[in-house]
């Protein structure tokens, strides 16, 4: 349906990087990575939504791995706050949207 309304690829293009960086400013740099890794378990959720082919065991297990592994190092340095979450949860969402979006319009083109 992307293909029909391109201004939502594009507006998701250009605000995933703005939310990225507005979220880099109002966390800590453990809550910013936190919330990169994030990305992926939406793009997942927004494949799903799309019909998408489900996820492989061993790509579910890499994912696994890796999250926890960014969860580890990332524990000690992780301060909350309202604006900041709430930025960051935009970024998770917006930039899982259109990393979705721009890999079918990419396949269809």
């Amino acid at each position: 349906w992307i293909n029909e309304q391109p201004w939502m690829l594009i507006v998701s293009t250009a605000g995933a990087p703005l939310l990225a960086n507005y979220s880099l400013l109002l966390n800590s740099v453990g809550v910013y990575q936190l919330s990169k890794v994030l990305v992926s378990p939406s793009i997942l959720f927004f494949e799903k939504l799309r019909g998408g082919a489900p996820l492989s065991t061993k790509r579910m297990i890499c994912l696994i791995v890796v999250s926890v592994g960014v969860t580890v190092v990332t524990a000690g340095d992780v301060e909350l706050n309202l604006p900041g979450m709430l930025v960051a949860t935009s970024n998770i969402l917006v930039a899982g949207f259109y990393k979705v979006e721009w890999g079918h319009t990419c396949r269809s083109q």
